[in-house]
């Protein structure tokens, strides 16, 4: 019987193994895979499992903070969770999500939070104590609607990173969501771009008050990933809307809370979270619903 190992974070010369797993699982670009170990990767919060000394089961754990009725919480995003196809079904996943729970724990987080890859995932999370916390208002508009909210003095420029920071943790502050540090965002622009993806912000007098993230989609028409604004701006994002896309129709992901209402709107299940400490269990009881937006994919 094969043995396997969970409990070893990553030796420096097991790099090409992670990069080779994460190549076989996801299909993704060698940027977007490089870009992620030039810049995200730490071999200190990822975890293995090994068969006969090679890595064939991975994770990644990232920091993040979860604001929860204006207090934010140290926590961990559990990101790329992957198994060779060889080797799944032999509970190693399982075994990496136990080991993640303890080092979170030792690690002094409150929560760790992800997103499943696919749907039919959200269950195999469950059985492991995750809960669907997340959620995100969908708001279908015509483009005729949106030409009537437009800030017809906003400029919009493509998206930098200050203004991509500036502008989200704004959009969300006093809100219950997921935050992101800067080097997460900056990886998130690079695997949109990588995919044919596009980021725009609006200026007035020349100040960052919204941004867009629009992926490219089946039939190389726009899906807009997130689209947040300083003060509820739903004019500024109408700018971008309409200079960079002028579509018929448009979906539009907004935190739940966020001031717009359609006859067109569901709310849906946009991530998970696992309560890690007594006071993340009590404060999760008290969560209406949290704001993810951006996943890394």
């Amino acid at each position: 019987m094969p043995f396997y190992n969970t409990s070893i974070h990553p030796q420096p010369q097991e790099e090409p193994q992670l990069k080779a797993l994460w190549k076989t699982v996801f299909g993704d670009s060698d940027t977007v895979i490089d870009a992620f170990f030039a810049t995200l990767y730490d071999p200190q919060t990822t975890l293995v499992a090994r068969n006969g000394g090679a890595v064939v089961s991975a994770l990644y754990l990232l920091d993040c903070g979860l604001s929860v009725l204006k207090k934010t919480y140290a926590s961990f995003y559990l990101y790329a969770a992957a198994t060779l196809p060889g080797f799944r079904g032999r509970g190693l996943m399982a075994e990496l999500l136990s080991a993640a729970k303890e080092f979170a724990l030792r690690r002094k987080k409150e929560f760790i939070c992800l997103y499943p890859a696919e749907d039919s995932l959200y269950d195999f999370y469950q059985k492991h104590g995750y809960e669907p916390v997340f959620k995100t208002k969908e708001i279908s508009l015509k483009g005729t609607s949106v030409r009537t909210l437009i800030d017809p003095f906003c400029e919009v420029r493509p998206l930098e990173l200050d203004d991509f920071a500036a502008v989200r943790d704004a959009a969300l502050s006093g809100a219950d969501a997921l935050f992101f540090d800067k080097p997460v965002l900056a990886f998130q622009k690079t695997i949109l771009e990588a995919y044919g993806g596009q980021a725009f912000s609006a200026h007035e007098n020349s100040k960052v008050v919204a941004y867009l993230l629009a992926e490219k989609d089946a039939g190389d028409s726009p899906r807009i990933k997130e689209a947040l604004s300083v003060n509820g701006r739903i004019d500024a994002i109408a700018a971008i809307l309409h200079q960079k896309f002028n579509l018929e129709e448009y979906t539009l992901p907004f935190p739940s809370g966020f001031q717009l209402s359609s006859d067109h709107m569901r709310l849906h299940s946009g991530g998970m979270a696992l309560a890690l400490s007594e006071e993340a269990k009590i404060i999760k009881e008290r969560i209406n619903s949290l704001y993810m937006g951006l996943n890394l994919g």
